[in-house]
């Protein structure tokens, strides 16, 4: 409950905070506290607070214990189910969070989901960044540190992507699995969703490709170089063109760049994909 309070009141006080976010002033802003105070803007539960701050700002509480807060011009924060926090930092932003999820978007145009789902809990997404960022499944991670124009995506179970490089890709699909991006321009880093505690890395450079699946224990890179693409399936690794055991792999589809596409799930989020 005092998280809730201790949200609400930082709320109130934001407007010190917009300029470097991005975000509009509070032409018009709502609250809805414990129920009270709904409206079109801003609804809340009896246990949640929802603040929304800025031109066509909204947020919505719903369920227990949460809280929605959204600042700047166009923000959207949704809270949903029980233990739920969203904030939404940026005109444009969009925040969504279920179950015990965690969402935080910070700058124009950021889009985070924890969660997607009833079901689908234990997830934190976050973006730092005008970026995507997606933790579906259960217990799932999505961070996007300061990348603009990119794509994170943690779906499945138990996985985990990070991304800190520009107009880059990268999904972390199956279970136990991650992907990495670390400063690399335009890489397509992805595991597949059929394998488990696989692991792929692109470290700088620009215009990796790489892909590690049907695990497990697979695991690609790409350190310190450009225009790769590297591929591994089944145990063993492939660390700049370097393999060692498993068996070599035939370019997917998945690594063709082109963004991934699956059916919308709750306040617009990406569904996890079907198994092949």
């Amino acid at each position: 409950m005092n998280r809730c309070v201790s949200i609400a009141l930082a709320a109130l006080t934001a407007g010190t905070m917009t300029m470097g976010l991005g975000c509009g002033t509070a032409e018009a802003s709502c609250a809805s506290v414990f129920g009270f105070g709904n409206s079109a803007q801003c609804t809340s539960s009896p246990t949640t607070i929802a603040v929304a701050l800025g031109s066509g700002a909204s947020a919505r509480a719903e369920g227990g214990l949460g809280a929605a807060l959204a600042l700047g011009d166009g923000a959207f924060a949704g809270a949903f189910g029980w233990f739920g926090s969203a904030t939404a930092l940026g005109n444009g932003s969009k925040a969504v969070a279920t179950s015990l999820g965690l969402a935080l978007s910070a700058g124009p145009g950021a889009d985070t989901h924890a969660g997607a789902a009833p079901t689908e809990v234990l997830n934190l997404a976050v973006s730092i960044g005008s970026s995507n960022a997606e933790a579906l499944g259960v217990g799932n991670v999505a961070l996007n540190l300061f990348g603009g124009g990119s794509e994170v995506l943690s779906f499945g179970n138990g996985n985990a992507a990070l991304n800190t490089g520009d107009q880059s890709f990268v999904h972390a699909f199956g279970t136990f699995s991650s992907a990495s991006n670390l400063g690399t321009y335009n890489a397509f880093v992805t595991t597949t969703p059929q394998g488990t505690a696989n692991s792929v890395l692109s470290v700088l450079g620009s215009n990796n490709k790489v892909q590690a699946g049907d695990g497990p224990l697979a695991l690609a890179g790409a350190l310190f170089t450009s225009n790769q693409l590297l591929l591994k399936s089944g145990p063993g690794i492939n660390i700049n063109g370097v393999t060692a055991g498993g068996a070599a792999a035939t370019p997917p589809a998945t690594a063709t760049g082109a963004k991934h596409t699956a059916a919308k799930g709750l306040a617009g989020s990406k569904r996890k994909p079907a198994a092949k």
